[in-house]
């Protein structure tokens, strides 16, 4: 399984927890007839992207996003067809990833779309074997929302990638979606088999509580449903497990604030 993924930070929601070595300065990588190179600036934090053909240089960008970590190219919808894939990082312990991606076409270099991944970790594979690859990482909107970053927890994100766009497709994978709310709930058991202590009134701060250990678990449940389409469903689960003073207002931030409708 081809990985081009960073870890930035290894907690419960990494993909992997393997050890990456130093980043070189700077990145070289062929993608013939192309040279293409990251030249990380130790001055401004950001890094350089030239693109050159035969010694001479067809693009250039000065401080592109973050640190440039890596250049590869690959084939995801199976078609003999590579696009370039560039990930940046803006270092530090809890962000940020973005993973770019990029074509060739008679000598122009152009940028066609990019992911935010935030302190999240993702993997390329086929998750069903049907010959085309996803990009599948976690969405970290949910990083110190309700608790601690340790006891955050995220969103599955599964994307396809067509004529150079990555497209969500959490809904074409259920399944897969389905597998992680229960992980999800495998840690909420925790808490609601045991009990855990509500605010006293509805505006008491939860935040590093047990009751917000438990929010931070619910928020990406039901964004989970939301994203094959059963909303619903997480926020009876909410309903059912959260009977605490601020449960409506709680409701109300994941629709207002994250559109979770």
């Amino acid at each position: 399984m081809k990985k081009i993924c960073l870890m930035i930070l290894c907690s419960l929601f990494c993909i992997t927890n393997k050890v990456y070595p130093q980043i070189p300065d700077t990145i070289d990588f062929k993608f013939i007839p192309y040279d293409l190179k990251g030249i990380y600036d130790t001055s401004k934090y950001c890094s350089d992207l030239i693109v050159s053909k035969d010694n001479n240089i067809i693009y250039k960008e000065e401080c592109l996003d973050y640190r440039i970590t890596s250049i590869n190219t690959d084939d995801l919808e199976g078609k003999g067809n590579k696009f370039i894939f560039i990930e940046t990082y803006s270092g530090g312990a809890h962000c940020c990833t973005y993973l770019l991606a990029a074509k060739i076409t008679e000598d122009k270099f152009i940028f066609t779309d990019s992911i935010w991944w935030g302190n999240s970790g993702y993997e390329i594979k086929d998750i069903n074997n049907d010959g085309e690859k996803e990009v599948i990482g976690y969405n970290d909107i949910f990083a110190y929302a309700f608790t601690n970053f340790a006891q955050s927890a995220f969103p599955i994100a599964i994307y396809k990638f067509k004529d150079g766009k990555f497209i969500f497709a959490n809904k074409q994978f259920e399944n897969k979606v389905l597998e992680h709310i229960k992980e999800l709930k495998a840690d909420l058991k925790q808490y609601t088999t045991s009990g855990f202590d509500c605010p006293a009134n509805v505006n008491d701060d939860t935040f590093n509580t047990d009751a917000g250990a438990v929010k931070a678990l619910l928020a990406p449940i039901v964004a989970d449903y939301q994203s094959i389409g059963k909303t619903n469903e997480g926020y009876d689960l909410i309903n059912k497990v959260y009977k605490c003073p601020d449960s409506d207002k709680f409701i109300k931030t994941l629709k207002n604030e994250y559109k979770l409708k």
